[in-house]
């Protein structure tokens, strides 16, 4: 199946060259998270990555709200997996300048 067609000429070929560079990110990071390669992301997948990201973080109640969200926000519900789909989905709308908050410890 195509994923997206691209016109040959004009501007659409950076529309296409972001559409293809925003796929490709998102499948590289998908595969980052999907440990065990079974397609889907479980919940100990998301909380092992955002352990990694966090490091030592003493709340581990504070990271378990976090995957509850990401699952809630991604798939509808805090039991499911998230698909490649509900990955994409939810990257298409994620954006860093607002959601990205990074804490410098002094």
């Amino acid at each position: 199946s195509v994923l997206f067609s691209c016109p040959r000429i004009g501007v659409g070929v950076v529309a296409c060259s972001f559409l293809l560079f925003f796929v490709t990110a998102c499948t590289v990071i998908f595969d980052l998270y999907d440990t065990d390669k079974n397609g889907v992301i479980s919940s100990k997948e998301l909380l092992d990555m955002i352990r990694i990201m966090v490091g030592e973080y003493e709340d581990e109640d504070m990271l378990q709200e976090v995957v509850y969200r990401t699952l809630v926000e991604a798939t509808g519900s805090s039991e499911a997996d998230i698909s490649y789909h509900n990955f994409r989905d939810v990257m298409s709308t994620f954006d860093v300048g607002q959601n990205l908050v990074v804490g410098f410890r002094s």
